[in-house]
């Protein structure tokens, strides 16, 4: 009921263990989409499901969820890869668009820390499905020698392990269109990390990459922020230096622009030339696994924290008429997107702008233009008078 105006959760739990964590789900945000025409198709019970889901315009996206077995031998693994394509057949489904879940397989050595075990039969079984189905997974593709663990294991006896189980794989078409990519904790839902990424479609306006940030890990770097400082204090000396010798091409605003590029830019290769080694360095693993279990502690606290106080809002206010009663209720729905505006002119055919930069300066104009309209602007030297 709280909150069921905004999601809208598909879930296909296991037929033989409904209790037990085997199970795929899709959880729809509303105030992104509206889910009025959308198709579910449950292709392994518990193990995989497609949804078809009207997206923007006339688009419709195709993704399939997949929970790949834990246990056991490599030809069991393979063959669920193998009865998967024989279901996807018997379906008669399109290819799809995405294909993301928790796999609990390997594919590449980079993605598990140490080297894992083979399971070539599971693997080759998997590489199939792909390839008869035209998925890339595009964040290896974007990013391959970079690490992305979404499990951590929590014995130290026998050592520590990390594993890139959970990906998001695309098709080719929409591998173009997915931008920051990012690994988040769940709090207590679960032992793994969320891999989340965005998607927008190829006539989407343009929106940039936002502002460069420096690397949370880096900020308490002793040896990065003396260097960093080293390099303010060489720009403080120009900026004395300026004061009384300003040109167009050396002044404060060149020299704090200069500043800002260079800074960065030896921050990212700091960043390039100090990572841990994962794969030889087993304190390293350890370190990261402590740190990552604390982490996990404070976001199970904090997800507590905020369970109860919906609880306590919902007992207090939740069955009297007052704003929070009326904002859960109300009907959400997803903000129209602006996707083009006309560039002004006679051209034929018309030009449109997708530019999110330059579509909010054809904005401006046009609304500048507006306050103008009607406004008539005396002769050079004479000053408009009225008799009252």
């Amino acid at each position: 009921m709280l909150f069921s105006k905004c999601l809208l959760v598909l879930n296909l739990c296991d037929p033989e263990h409904p209790g037990a964590s085997v199970g795929v789900a899709f959880v729809i945000n509303k105030d992104v989409i509206t889910p009025d025409d959308y198709t579910l198709t449950e292709l392994i019970p518990g193990r995989a499901i497609v949804l078809s889901i009207h997206w923007r315009g006339e688009s419709r996206l195709m993704l399939l969820n997949v929970y790949g077995p834990t246990m056991g031998s490599d030809t069991v693994r393979a063959a669920f890869w193998t009865n998967l394509m024989l279901k996807w057949r018997a379906a008669a489904l399109p290819l799809p668009d995405f294909m993301l879940g928790d796999y609990n397989l390997i594919e590449e050595a980079i993605d598990h820390a140490p080297a894992p075990r083979s399971h070539e039969a599971a693997i080759t079984a998997l590489t199939t499905f792909k390839n008869t189905h035209h998925l890339h997974d595009t964040w290896c593709n974007t990013h391959p020698t970079a690490h992305l663990f979404t499990f951590r294991s929590h014995v130290f006896i026998h050592g520590t392990y990390m594993s890139g189980l959970d990906r998001i794989y695309a098709s080719q078409m929409q591998s173009e269109n997915l931008f920051e990519w990012g690994c988040h904790q769940l709090g207590r839902l679960t032992d793994h990390s969320m891999i989340t990424v965005r998607f927008a479609l190829f006539d989407a306006p343009l929106t940039g990459k936002g502002c460069w940030t420096l690397p949370l890990h880096l900020v308490n770097n002793k040896r990065l922020i003396s260097s960093l400082i080293m390099q303010g204090i060489a720009l403080a000396a120009d900026l004395h230096d300026l004061q009384d010798a300003r040109t167009p091409d050396k002044n404060p605003q060149t020299l704090w622009t200069a500043f800002k590029s260079n800074i960065m830019t030896f921050s990212q290769t700091y960043a390039m030339n100090n990572r841990d080694d994962f794969d030889t360095n087993k304190d390293a693993r350890a370190s990261k696994a402590l740190l990552q279990q604390e982490i996990d502690h404070l976001e199970v606290k904090k997800h507590t924290q905020e369970c109860e106080k919906l609880k306590a809002q919902w007992h207090i206010k939740g069955e009297q008429v007052n704003k929070y009663w009326m904002a859960i209720n109300k009907e959400t729905k997803p903000c129209d997107q602006i996707k083009c505006l006309r560039i002004p002119g006679d051209a034929v055919p018309p030009c449109y702008e997708t530019n999110s930069k330059h579509m909010a300066a054809l904005a401006g104009t046009y609304h500048h233009d507006l306050q103008d309209q009607g406004h008539i602007t005396p002769p050079d030297g004479l000053t408009p008078t009225e008799n009252v």
